[in-house]
C-alpha cells in the first residue's frame, strides 16, 4: 500500500503519487462541466442563420379587376412564376412585353413597380406604383400601389414620404 501522506515538521504533506492522483481527479471533474460551458457559451456566440428575404408579391386589387386577354395572362403568370423563383429580372422583361401590349393596364404596372421593389430599384418601384395610379380610373390597385409607394420609400431612406405615402393609404 502507498502511504498518502506524510509527518513533516508538524506539516501533513501528500505524497506525489498522491498529488498527481488527486489533480487528475481534479482535472477531470473540472473538465467536462468546462467543456459544456464553452460549448454553451460559444453556441450563444454564434452569429444566427439570416433569414430569408421577404419577396414583395404584388398585392391583390381591392375590387374585382377586369379579365385580362389570355396572351396578357400567360405573360403575366411566367412572370409570376420567373418572380417566385427569384428570377427578377426576367420577371421584368416579361411584365414589360405585356405593357408593351397594354400600356394602360394599371395592374401590369402595379406589378413591374413590386419586381422593381424587389430588384432594390426603389425610385424605379415608385415611379410604376405611380403610373398604375394615374392610370387606375376605378381605384381598384389604389391601396395596394400607396403601400407599395410607402415601401420603397422607406427603403431609400425617406422617412418623410413614407410616412406621407402611409397617410395617404389610410386616408383611402
Amino acid at each position: 500500500m502507498v502511504e498518502n501522506t506524510v509527518q513533516h515538521q508538524g506539516f501533513e504533506e501528500e505524497s506525489l503519487f498522491a498529488t498527481a492522483a488527486g489533480r487528475n481527479r481534479y482535472r477531470f471533474r473540472l473538465r467536462w462541466p468546462l467543456l459544456a460551458a464553452v460549448s454553451l457559451w460559444l453556441a450563444a456566440c454564434a452569429p444566427l442563420a439570416p433569414e430569408p428575404p421577404v419577396e414583395p408579391q404584388p398585392e391583390a386589387p381591392e375590387a374585382v379587376e377586369a379579365p385580362l386577354p389570355p396572351a396578357l395572362l400567360a405573360l403575366v403568370d411566367r412572370a409570376a412564376e420567373f418572380s417566385a423563383a427569384g428570377d427578377h429580372d426576367d420577371a421584368a422583361a416579361a411584365l414589360e412585353r405585356a405593357l408593351r401590349l397594354s400600356p394602360e393596364e394599371p395592374g401590369l404596372w402595379h406589378r413591374l413597380a413590386a419586381v422593381r421593389l424587389a430588384q432594390g430599384d426603389w425610385g424605379a418601384a415608385e415611379a410604376m406604383a405611380q403610373r398604375s395610379l394615374d392610370r387606375d380610373e376605378r381605384g381598384v390597385w389604389r391601396r395596394a400601389n400607396w403601400r407599395l409607394i410607402a415601401e420603397a420609400r422607406r427603403q431609400a431612406g425617406d422617412r418623410a414620404g413614407a410616412r406621407e405615402a402611409e397617410a395617404r393609404l389610410r386616408a383611402g
